[in-house]
């Protein structure tokens, strides 16, 4: 498992104990595995918290704890298919989807990015999967030209960032698919054209839902 896939087994698990369990139940859940924080009952955010609990642990536990809580690991110890570049962009044998977003919409990106996964797709989230050591800018240049397609997290301010606009057209340059998601905020430009999904006050399950009729029509 590289550094990737263990980012991403703990944002799955992180998101699963959030949604079923209470701080109480997490730290009940957690406890064999002698982690800090077993005091807490409650905290500001749930998912954060179980990413700090797991963020120092090793993968042995970490998919002990997956295991424990009915999460396919299958995917996680596969061997990652890249070339020089960068060996952790996309995950082996996935869909690949390059999700464009301004940086405070980081959270959107990442929850959109869980439940991808849970539907078989390796989405590419520049401000989660690059490594502080890599070369950021080379990461998110080789996800762009090996992805399937792009979606883009529209909110006020995306027409305004030259790297967002430069991935749309990256995208569109490719001829690649590009699916809007807007919040408070229409496509401009050539991406206009496409008809966006409604992102306002949505969860990022039922946008997934959407999203997956575009990429798998009836």
């Amino acid at each position: 498992m590289n550094s990737y896939q263990r980012l991403t087994l703990i944002n799955e698990i992180a998101y699963k104990l959030q949604q079923e369990m209470t701080t109480r139940e997490i730290n009940i859940l957690l406890a064999p595995y002698n982690l800090k924080g077993e005091s807490q009952t409650s905290v500001s955010s749930k998912r954060l918290y179980v990413q700090d609990l797991l963020k120092k642990e090793n993968v042995t536990i970490i998919l002990q704890i997956a295991k424990d809580i009915e999460i396919d690991v299958s995917q996680y110890q596969s061997p990652i298919v890249s070339d020089n570049i960068n060996q952790s962009v996309w995950l082996n044998k996935k869909r690949k989807v390059f999700i464009s977003h301004l940086s405070k919409d980081r959270q959107k990106a990442s929850a959109l990015q869980y439940y991808l996964l849970k539907n078989d797709i390796s989405a590419f989230v520049a401000h989660e999967d690059i490594e502080p050591n890599q070369d950021w800018q080379n990461a998110i240049e080789y996800a762009l030209k090996t992805m399937d397609l792009l979606i883009a997290i529209i909110t006020p301010g995306y027409f305004s960032s030259p790297w967002t606009n430069q991935e749309i057209g990256y995208a569109l340059g490719l001829n690649k698919k590009v699916i809007v998601v807007k919040v408070d905020e229409d496509p401009k430009g050539f991406i206009g054209r496409y008809q966006a999904i409604n992102g306002k006050g949505r969860l990022p399950k039922d946008i997934t839902i959407e999203i997956m009729r575009i990429i798998n029509p009836l």
